[in-house]
């Protein structure tokens, strides 16, 4: 293994000095802990002034004596203030989910009697107990982090200009608007069908810091508005839409409700948008409690289900499928609390211009996809989830914006724009040097945490923010640790292609400071070994494998070189997503070889739905669900959730899915060069072809229903086998978090053998994970860990019937002693789990099953503990007159048996031999005189003995 962090740091590493130390804050140093914002959480706005809320932690709230509001000396606003403060009690603080109340000091300052509160600009001052100056809170400069605001300097550089961008709601009426806008002569509101309104501007034209701001009394909550740039005198127009569409209207980046008179692919746009002035947190939550008392152990074994909630569970109304909706899902939670996992990750739910889509080309970083469901109904849906112990992720897409919403003029001739920071395959990028791009994406994505109660979110493609981009890899640490501060238990995870092992060290060490990314490499194993892996062809190097279970990836792509992610629990382990099922195949489908394709106008891509095959259904069926591709696939997951770190799979995987999932672009005819929409997604078609496979779950249930009607028994047992192996897996995993504590120990690959592995350690238990990729193997020999005082008991076998297999003869019943090389059965593919122990056992009664008593098995013949010997079966055996005897060990049904010796001499002397741990192996002949006789089994050496008695 070679480690060389110094040229990743010289080349990711454009830290800023500071952070950090920041992000390991001195609790006993207020300046290191203190926060606040400009969200509604933090600042309430009145009509004759504002409220301003604190926090620090509570190790250092006895640092602070006071805190107040210094107001700028402005001779436009003439005021006469009345400034109180105080120190609140827990119980008079904001609730705010995932955050602990009790775990800080909160301080409140109030400035009232306000002549106007247009134009504000403020510092706030705090005193301490111990410093000889105080220190001031200032507006933004140069970094979001309340920590770089603080000086103790009292000629102010930048001073807070009051409230948060977007349309805040007033208690006491009225709405208070705030748009960015540097590059515009003039920003006009137009309120509902009202005249425009100019809005308020200080600083000067092209000033980064330059916003237009408002109060107006008359606003109310559901007033639509948008807003109109002046530019040399006109109102910017710009092309918005398809069929020659010009608008001049412009949208609030933060807006929080959206109106519209069409959309969709055909438009390739929105027709006359509208913000719609909402007021945040209205609902009342009664889960948010669901996760108390649990430990940091268990909340940090995460066992994640991707869900698609267009498709998860739609309705078909008139014979035609319609998008699924947030409501929807809930009637399908009691299922994934059955199944067992423990967080749900919904595909992007912003709004986005096609009605029909998996999310990725997102207008808006707050706004949700209408057609999907209202924010109400996707409290409702998390509230839900909550309660059955369920978290909730958000993926969000930050690495490239739309223009259709926002409309700025980021296009092909023309880009100009306060946003725009470069290109992207899939987009404009967001210019994220500019302290005002990265206030608009935090802001927008701690609005939701706090709007929406979330517990995690799923970055896409985190690579192209911070590689080659100016700022992208300090927004990113400042992101991470704002939304830290937010909630202290949020979970932060990248989709970073290819890995980079920097993406999830902590701020302190340099990194970006996620708390996992999604181990591409170790899905990589499955995707590109599965190629060429097939029932006829076993071919694949274990290498990677072997690699990957260590903890280790090839970031930087060097033969040879493998750096460490550190914890496992940095890592994301998947086989499936909805980006490997919809660039290559669902796994089932790879090792199937199943290939089928389908056109939509110009595009040509892999057939959604076998079962929407033309002609007989039987046969792309088959060539994909069959008992060698099961058996491979349930090999793969047992890996999967037996890999240390947090678990993921897209919906359907557990009833073994064959959906090819394709994105919205295929169907929408786009033209020139693929970035052009002519037409609308067929919803029905979109829908009905990708819903999740709820008939697999039926058909795993006994009902096969007309789509499935020409299966039989053991192929409905193949899909009951799958779903049970996924929740027993699953259940492995919430039942052992610690194994998350420590990459996988011993890891031993064997290429000839195409075996592998390797053992999980916890304080309470320890587990040896066997793996066979090779055709069936009825006496591989593999090295077991451990001491010769422990046993290892087989807990998992993946080819047990109850799993979907059919073939009951690759048993281990008998423990395996540690500290050498064992004799097991291992079915091809397969997949296996020992867990260790003081004692050893026998999972099936044994009997000694010979011709001359007609190979009965029955307590007579059924093998016991020798009471002198714990080690050994002992049977007396009676035999009425001289003969040969065919004899072997077996089960009662033949599940498992034991035959021929290896030692021939042994055994035609009668003196001792050693059973072959074989399925079907030859019996054992022995010529017996008439007479008692003992015979002996030793379950540690398997030798046995037969005594004339």
């Amino acid at each position: 293994m070679k480690l060389n962090y110094k040229v990743l740091c010289l080349t990711f590493c454009f830290v800023m000095i500071g952070l950090a130390q920041a992000a390991t804050p001195f609790k006993d140093d207020w300046t290191q802990t203190f926060y606040t914002d400009d969200s509604s959480v933090y600042l309430t706005l009145y009509p004759d002034g504002f409220k301003q809320l604190i926090r620090v932690n509570a190790e250092s709230c006895q640092q602070i004596s006071k805190v107040s509001i210094v107001l700028k000396n402005d001779s436009k606003n003439k005021f006469n203030t009345t400034t109180k403060f105080k120190a609140l009690t827990t119980p008079t603080v904001p609730k705010i989910y995932g955050l602990d109340a009790a775990d800080y000091c909160w301080y409140e300052v109030e400035v009232r009697n306000l002549t106007s509160i247009n134009g504000l600009k403020y510092v706030i001052q705090i005193d301490d107990t111990h410093s000889g100056s105080p220190y001031f809170f200032k507006g933004i400069t140069n970094s979001l982090i309340p920590l770089y605001r603080l000086t103790q300097n009292s000629a102010i550089d930048a001073w807070i200009d009051l409230g948060s961008f977007g349309a805040t709601p007033v208690v006491g009426g009225g709405v208070y608007f705030k748009i960015w806008e540097p590059l515009s002569d003039e920003v006009h509101l137009f309120l509902n069908a009202d005249k425009p309104v100019k809005l308020f501007s200080e600083y000067p034209l092209n000033d980064e810091r330059r916003y237009h701001y408002a109060y107006m009394k008359a606003a109310n909550i559901k007033d639509k508005y948008h807003y109109q740039f002046v530019k040399g005198g006109n109102y910017e127009t710009l092309e918005v839409a398809n069929f020659d569409t010009f608008s001049p209207i412009k949208i609030d980046p933060m807006a929080r409700e959206l109106v519209y008179d069409n959309k969709g692919g055909r438009f390739n746009g929105y027709i006359n948008p509208r913000g719609v002035i909402a007021r945040d947190n209205e609902y009342t939550w009664k889960n948010d409690a669901a996760f108390n008392g649990m430990t940091a152990l268990d909340y940090n074994n995460w066992i994640i289900y991707q869900l698609w909630p267009l498709t998860f569970n739609p309705k078909e109304i008139d014979g035609a499928y319609v998008q699924g909706k947030f409501l929807d899902i809930i009637p399908k939670i009691p299922y994934l609390s059955d199944l067992g996992v423990n967080a749900v990750e919904l595909l992007p739910v912003h709004e986005s211009r096609f009605n029909a889509s998996w999310g990725y080309a997102l207008d808006s970083l707050i706004i949700l996809e209408n057609t999907l469901g209202t924010k109400a109904d996707m409290k409702k849906l998390v509230d839900e989830l909550h309660a059955k112990k369920m978290r909730v992720l958000f993926d969000v897409v930050i690495n490239h914006v739309n223009n259709t919403l926002l409309r700025e003029p980021i296009n092909e001739t023309n880009k100009t724009s306060k946003f725009y920071g470069g290109d992207t395959a899939w987009g404009p990028q967001p210019r994220f040097e500019s302290v005002w791009v990265r206030k608009w994406i935090t802001d927008s994505l701690i609005h939701l945490i706090t709007e929406y109660h979330l517990d995690g979110f799923r970055f896409d493609m985190t690579d192209s923010i911070f590689n080659n981009t100016k700022g992208g890899y300090r927004f990113l640490q400042e992101l991470t640790y704002l939304i830290r501060q937010n909630s202290p238990n949020f979970y932060n995870s990248a989709e970073q292609l290819p890995n980079n092992v920097w993406v999830t060290y902590p701020i302190s060490e340099n990194g970006l400071g996620f708390d996992a990314q999604w181990n591409d490499r170790f899905k990589n194993f499955f995707e590109l070994e599965f190629d060429h892996y097939s029932e006829g062809s076993r071919s694949i190097d274990l290498t990677f494998l072997g690699h990957s279970m260590q903890g280790l990836s090839d970031h930087q792509m060097t033969p040879g070189v493998w750096y460490p992610f550190g914890h496992p629990q940095r890592t994301v382990n998947y086989l499936g997503s909805h980006d490997f099922i919809g660039n290559k195949d669902p796994l089932i489908r790879i090792v199937s070889k199943y290939r089928s394709s389908e056109t939509e106008d110009n595009n040509v891509f892999s057939r959604v739905n076998p079962l929407e095959e033309p002609g007989d259904l039987r046969i792309p069926f088959r060539t994909i669900h069959n008992q060698f591709s099961h058996a491979a696939t349930r090999l793969a997951y047992g890996i999967l959730f037996t890999k240390p770190g947090a678990s993921l799979f897209y919906q359907g995987e557990e009833l073994a899915q064959d959906l090819n999932i394709q994105n919205e672009w295929d169907y929408v005819d786009a033209q020139k060069g693929n970035r052009f929409p002519s037409k609308n997604v067929n919803i029905n078609k979109y829908v009905r072809s990708h819903r999740m496979p709820w008939y697999y779950n039926d058909l795993a249930g006994g009902k096969r229903g007309p789509l499935l009607n020409f299966t039989t028994e053991a192929e409905a047992s193949l899909f009951a086998g799958h779903k049970t192996f996924f929740k027993e897996m699953i259940k492995f995993k919430k039942n052992n978090p610690e194994i998350n504590n420590q990459d996988a120990q011993n890891v031993r690959i064997d290429n000839g053998s195409k075996t592998f592995s390797y053992e999980l350690r916890t304080s309470t238990a320890n587990y040896f994970v066997v793996g066979n990729f090779n055709v069936d193997n009825g006496g591989a020999w593999v090295q077991f860990p451990g001491d010769n005082k422990t046993w290892w008991t087989e807990v998992m076998n993946s080819s047990l019937s109850k799993y979907g297999g059919d073939d009951e003869r690759f048993q281990n019943i008998i423990s395996n002693l540690g500290g050498r090389k064992n004799l097991l059965r291992l079915k091809g593919p397969g997949f296996y789990i020992f867990k260790a122990g003081a004692t050893s056992t026998i999972s099936k009664k044994l009997y000694f099953r010979t011709l001359a008593l007609n190979w009965l098995a029955n307590e007579e013949t059924e093998l016991k503990v020798n009471p002198a010997n714990s080690d050994e079966l002992i049977i007396e055996l009676a035999f009425a007159k001289a003969q040969t005897i065919d004899f072997k060990l077996g089960t009662k049904n033949w599940e498992a048996d034991f035959g021929k010796s290896n030692d021939s001499k042994a055994v035609k002397s009668l003196l001792s031999g050693s059973m072959t741990y074989i399925p079907n192996s030859a019996n054992i002949k022995a010529t017996v005189a008439a007479g008692k006789y003992l015979f002996k089994f030793n379950i540690k050496s398997y030798a046995y003995s037969l005594e004339k008695l």
